[in-house]
């Protein structure tokens, strides 16, 4: 018998969550079809949807199972969903630093840290962690440089100005 995670399970598409619960032969698990019938419960898929479904592929037959339990039997080298991911690439770490000031509007790259703790990814938790605390004093160095910079740049524009005749006017000129 073969088995889907709660994950694999919300990637499926509603039909083949129907063709899980209402496979004939053995090839699925008791937990596996409990999953799928509990994410159609979630995605609110009435059972008048799933007979309708069902009705549309009237012509399914043992063999045609047999067909589809293939599909889900050979490994999918192709699928990068099913690969677990276990750290984040050098052009994600890139992004995820350069991102930061537009996190909050925009969402950030990659699973967010909260997922990435519920799911106890614990070295990819870490790993963001510390490239956003990261892209934050770099930002901060960023912003704090350019400041600086502009602040310079006033003060000699301030010192530039002549303020001779304002002095004679003024009684500072001795």
């Amino acid at each position: 018998m073969n088995s889907l995670n709660l994950r694999e399970i919300k990637a499926e598409e509603v039909s083949n969550l129907v063709w899980i619960i209402n496979s004939r032969t053995d090839f699925w698990d008791k937990n596996t079809k409990y999953l799928a019938k509990e994410e159609l419960k979630r995605r609110k898929i009435s059972i008048f949807e799933q007979n309708k479904l069902l009705k549309e592929f009237s012509d399914w037959d043992i063999e045609t199972e047999k067909e589809w339990e293939q599909v889900y039997s050979a490994p999918d080298i192709y699928n990068l969903q099913s690969v677990e991911k276990t750290e984040f690439s050098i052009n994600e770490k890139i992004q995820i630093v350069v991102t930061i000031p537009f996190i909050i509007k925009y969402g950030g790259i990659g699973p967010s840290l909260f997922s990435l703790y519920r799911d106890k990814k614990m070295k990819m938790f870490w790993e963001k962690l510390i490239l956003l605390a990261l892209g934050i004093i770099l930002w901060i160095g960023v912003l704090n440089y350019s400041f600086d910079l502009a602040e310079k740049k006033r003060m000699e524009e301030i010192e530039k100005i002549d303020i001779s005749d304002w002095e004679k006017e003024h009684g500072y000129d001795k």
